[in-house]
């Protein structure tokens, strides 16, 4: 992290100042105002002494510290909040927390990120390179806990089978047999339309396509099959509001279209763009979904 970056971060120095100081001290700048020899003078005196800190443990530490601080701001904007779905007639309530990806507002290419409420009980979100996915959380539990939960179920099973199917359930593992059912998020630096179109286009030849659009959203719902474990992926086309747009693709199969199917539809509904980091002060004004 440079002086600038963590001048930027505490605020309080306006940026012009930061610019006129290092001109200043390149001497390509005189001053035309009193005040602004102070202001400047002033700059120049907290950069040095930033410089000689920096290079100090407690330096170290305080910049890890607004490190920190800095990648809590999905955090900030989002706090965790309890969420009611419906699932097959019934309404489930659970603890749903927001992650996702910062911002970066690095002046060459400043990148949005975004936010994302999950139910943190039944899924997981993992991040595999520029791409972030969220998947159910298989939970191991103990032979108590088993016998505890399925004990009426296994009491009809024979021996041997009740054995398995305890060591399965203490366990558990995704079926391969079975579509994957996850939520994958992914930037795109071409505008949404665009992109919908172009890849409607490819999956037109595998997929019956219904297509949706709202404000600033397009969405595919798409199915392979009637059987019950037909592949079903619904993708959304959102736009970032800086050219580009984010790409959600949520995939189960027929069968889990009213579980996970309606727990991923109630999460796509919480994704916020956050912008650049300039921006962070209006989205504190706006109320978090």
């Amino acid at each position: 992290m440079t002086n600038l970056e963590l001048l930027d971060i505490l605020g309080g120095v306006q940026g012009k100042y930061i610019l006129e100081a290092q001109q200043l001290r390149a001497g390509s700048k005189k001053p035309h105002r009193l005040r602004y020899m102070r202001q400047l003078a002033a700059v120049i005196v907290l950069i040095l002494m930033l410089t000689v800190f920096l290079n100090t443990a407690p330096g170290v530490a305080a910049v890890e510290y607004v490190k920190e601080k800095v990648t809590s701001l999905i955090e900030a904007l989002f706090p965790p909040k309890k969420m009611t779905i419906n699932i097959e007639g019934m309404e489930y309530e659970g603890d749903y927390v927001a992650d996702g990806v910062e911002p970066e507002a690095t002046a060459e290419a400043p990148q949005p990120g975004f936010a994302i409420y999950y139910d943190v009980d039944s899924y997981t979100m993992v991040k595999e390179g520029d791409i972030t996915y969220i998947r159910p959380y298989l939970k191991s539990m103990t032979r108590e806990e088993v016998l505890e939960i399925y004990g009426d179920y296994l009491s009809l099973l024979s021996e041997e089978e009740r054995e398995r199917q305890i060591a399965s359930l203490m366990n558990p593992q995704p079926d391969p047999s079975l579509p994957n059912c996850e939520i994958e998020i992914i930037h795109l630096d071409i505008p949404y339309e665009q992109t919908a179109s172009q890849e409607r286009a490819e999956l037109e030849s595998q997929w019956e396509i219904t297509e949706a659009v709202a404000g600033n959203r397009i969405t595919f719902s798409m199915r392979n099959g009637q059987e019950w474990d037909s592949p079903v992926e619904v993708r959304d086309y959102i736009s970032d509001e800086q050219g580009g747009c984010f790409r959600i693709t949520s995939r189960y199969y027929l069968e889990a279209a009213e579980g996970h199917g309606a727990r991923f539809a109630a999460m796509v509904d919480t994704f916020a763009v956050i912008p650049p980091q300039e921006g962070a002060d209006s989205i504190l004004d706006d109320d978090a979904p």
